[in-house]
């Protein structure tokens, strides 16, 4: 099993297709709430890391060789491999 770190471009035409479950999850803070998120936050709140849906285009990105192949297929523009990884070593 292989895995890839790449960049990749999220096109504009795919962004409405792909409006409710975007592609290629990040592991990010969120940058900012919604207003319905500031009514209900707790006073204590700290920004965490969350996986989170974006439609950003992703820098060293690192994804199994079959679900980017999935991703690639959907419409992902595959625009630089970084590095080949193998999961045995």
């Amino acid at each position: 099993m292989f895995f890839y770190e790449v960049n990749l471009k999220y096109p504009k035409d795919l962004r409405m297709k792909t409006k409710y479950f975007s592609f290629c999850p990040e592991n990010i803070k969120p940058e900012k709430l919604s207003k319905y998120q500031e009514t209900y936050k707790e006073k204590n709140y700290t920004p965490t890391k969350i996986l989170m849906l974006n439609q950003n285009d992703k820098e060293k990105y690192i994804i199994e060789g079959k679900m980017l192949d999935w991703y690639l297929d959907h419409g992902i523009i595959l625009t630089k491999v970084h590095k080949k990884l193998n999961r045995n070593g």
